[in-house]
């Protein structure tokens, strides 16, 4: 721990960074996990603070490209374009990528999904739930999109309330597929992530807003979740660190 700090402080002193500052950083839940680990270490080593207010990355969208006022927002990389003007021009980066997985009721039969058909056969004996694209969700889509393929013909959709997860655990849907850092509750097991073939996976960006309050302090922090330091903290959200 000392270490760490130490590392942080050093970090600190070679940005500059203002002591005692306090940001608004708005986040998906899928990168939340990582993101909180990060600031309770940044606070730590510098006193300052990142409050992190979590959403659905549609709604986050809407409500930045809308006028909502934070200093930094996290999102997939899809999701910028629309929101341009709302964010500072030069800041926008690439974070890293989360794993999409599935999931069974904990002490549920684990039905074996180690391979491209026998994740089909199972998707087709159990059929899947996901959450919903139309409210917002980059990782519903992706097992909607999935759906369509020829290979997941007669395969059952079960759109869900919030993360899929959560309705395994509560026993609405007996297989659930989203992105391993919401995977990861309580009452679930992960039986594995989706087979590479199918290219399923949540890149997560981020970048200063343009009406930040404290752009500069915003832009240290944006820094610091993104140096080869910061890939302990994200792996706890189970984010993977995009190599600098």
């Amino acid at each position: 721990m000392q270490r760490n700090v130490l590392i942080c402080a050093g970090f600190m002193a070679a940005v500059g960074a203002a002591p005692a500052a306090e940001i608004h950083v708005i986040t998906p839940g899928s990168a939340g996990g990582g993101l909180r680990a990060l600031a309770e270490s940044w606070a730590l080593a510098t006193g300052n603070k990142a409050n992190i207010e979590g959403g659905g990355s549609g709604q986050i969208r809407t409500d930045v490209g809308n006028g909502k006022v934070c200093d930094l927002v996290v999102l997939p990389p899809s999701e910028f374009p629309a929101i341009t003007a709302a964010i500072k021009p030069g800041t926008l980066t690439f974070v890293g990528t989360i794993p999409m997985a599935a999931v069974v009721k904990s002490g549920a039969p684990h039905p074996d999904i180690s391979t491209l058909p026998k994740f089909i056969a199972a998707v087709k004996a159990q059929g899947v739930g996901y959450a919903d694209p139309v409210r917002g969700s980059t990782s519903g889509a992706q097992v909607a999109k999935m759906l369509t393929r020829p290979e997941f013909a007669g395969a059952k959709g079960i759109i869900t309330t919030g993360a899929p997860a959560n309705a395994v655990a509560k026993g609405e849907v007996p297989f659930g597929i989203g992105t391993l850092s919401e995977d990861s509750i309580p009452g679930v097991d992960v039986i594995g992530n989706v087979p590479p073939e199918l290219g399923m996976k949540l890149d997560i960006s981020a970048a200063v807003c343009a009406k930040a309050a404290d752009s500069a302090t915003a832009a240290v922090f944006l820094k610091y979740i993104t140096r080869p330091e910061a890939a302990t903290d994200w792996k706890k959200g189970h984010l993977n660190l995009a190599h600098k």
